[in-house]
């Protein structure tokens, strides 16, 4: 559409030799007048589009626009406004405190001089382009219409600012001047848009450049964490190493002793006060291996270096052994316990030594927060799926809270019954790691005063 208008300008024009915005007017240059307006409207068109793609027109379907799609212009005022319009336009999105921004333009005779002067101070944000697409829009302004305007913007922000535009207008045709005109304005749309794309290749690349860094940041603490996680998890095992030759090895001779002394009879331990003192020797130091134990059989489990033995386990046989050790030793003596079963046949795959350290810690429990006389049980049930084994007692129960306490390490629950009972506080946390590395689920259920039960699944 722009090519075909420039053709019958230049058509219209080489056959008349007339001025186009001459004082006078014929037939042929009101035509090269209206097609000159339509070309010049045909630019300011491509300018709002562009301003209306870049998001500067809110409303793409104004006035002006409707205008624009009719592509046909017969009256100056009409053109005049559009120029207006978009020259108002774009003057207000401008609005930068630190930028002063003059136009100067002057026409003489039948040459066309076109002096634009731009003074940016402290301009921010890229606005110098924007600015100089801006001057040359309103240059081109003043090419389109006839009547001299006075344009006058006052306080843009907070800075009383005046845009002052001032020109005359006395001027030969020259399709010449419109071409150039044209060729500025989108240009300098050109320039706008690569600039704002520019902007936004600048942040997006900043923006990733900073996720870079932060992400290198957090790999660098992951990496040093994780080198003292390994330095520490290396000096645990260490530690369980060192542990297990130097504390066991006294303490057994302890005990060794003091029970081969306890087993005498006649003059070598006659005195009663020196059996009591054996006792006591005896009883603590069976206290402290057990403690050290615990702590080092959680620590190992902890650390990943408990190694499993799985082999063909007879359930009946292995409950049989556990309840023997429980109700032999001095503190559970006389106690009785229950196996509650209609299979004694049934066969599983475990490691024997930790499902046996499990019972023998629950039945334990069991018999040490229960009353001389309060039952305890062992039950045993099976489907096609999975055995359950429940070591039920009567005794002083547990809230959702304590249970969730007692199974933390090193902590026992607080009542004015368990302040009298010895403990290490990790029976439960042992077995919980236990059922957890024999791929069994355990669950505790329990209430104030009406006992517990501890559920071991066992999987077949």
């Amino acid at each position: 559409m722009f090519k075909e208008l420039i053709n019958r300008y230049k058509t219209l024009y080489d056959q008349n030799s007339l001025t186009v915005l001459g004082p006078h007017y014929s037939d042929h240059s009101k035509r090269i007048n209206i097609i000159r307006s339509e070309i010049f409207a045909y630019v300011i068109g491509i300018f709002l589009l562009g301003m209306t793609l870049l998001g500067v027109i809110e409303n793409p379907k104004s006035t002006f626009m409707d205008l624009f799609e009719k592509s046909s212009y017969t009256s100056t005022f009409t053109l005049h406004c559009l120029v207006c319009f978009a020259t108002a336009l774009s003057l207000s999105f401008l609005k930068n405190d630190q930028l002063k921004f003059y136009i100067a333009m002057s026409f003489v005779g039948a040459n066309l001089i076109l002096n634009s002067y731009i003074t940016f101070l402290d301009i921010k944000y890229g606005s110098g382009v924007l600015a100089f697409a801006i001057g040359h829009l309103t240059i081109a302004a003043m090419i389109s219409i006839r009547i001299p305007i006075l344009l006058s913007l006052f306080t843009i922000s907070s800075t009383t600012l005046v845009i002052c535009l001032y020109y005359f207008l006395e001027l030969q045709g020259s399709m010449v001047a419109v071409e150039i005109v044209s060729t500025i304005i989108v240009a300098s749309m050109l320039a706008i848009t690569m600039e704002y794309q520019r902007r936004g290749q600048f942040a997006a690349q900043q923006a990733i450049n900073e996720q870079l860094e932060q992400t290198k940041s957090y790999q660098s603490k992951l990496e040093y964490s994780n080198t003292l996680l390994l330095e520490a998890n290396s000096a645990k095992s260490r530690f369980i190493a060192h542990m297990s030759h130097e504390l066991r090895t006294p303490l057994n001779a302890i005990l060794g002793y003091s029970e081969f002394m306890l087993d005498q009879t006649g003059n070598k331990v006659s005195s009663e006060k020196q059996q009591e003192y054996l006792g006591i020797i005896h009883s603590s130091g069976k206290h402290l291996l057990d403690v050290i134990n615990d702590i080092l059989d959680l620590s190992k489990v902890e650390a990943g270096q408990m190694k499993l033995e799985t082999n063909s386990v007879n359930l009946n046989a292995l409950l049989c052994h556990c309840k023997n050790l429980v109700t032999g030793s001095a503190d559970t003596l006389q106690r009785q316990v229950d196996i509650i079963q209609e299979d004694e046949k049934i066969i599983i795959e475990t490691d024997k030594r930790l499902l046996s350290q499990i019972l023998i810690n629950l039945l334990t429990n069991a018999l040490k927060f229960s009353p001389t006389n309060s039952p305890v049980s062992i039950q045993v049930t099976r489907t096609k799926k999975q055995v359950t084994l429940t070591v039920a007692d009567e005794g002083i129960g547990m809230t959702d809270e304590q249970i969730s306490s007692a199974m933390k390490a090193f902590t026992q629950v607080e009542n004015v019954y368990t302040r009298t009972v010895e403990g290490t506080g990790l029976g439960l946390p042992i077995v919980a790691a236990y059922a957890k590395l024999l791929d069994m689920k355990f669950i505790i259920e329990s209430s104030p005063n009406k006992g517990t039960k501890a559920c071991l699944k066992v999987a077949l």
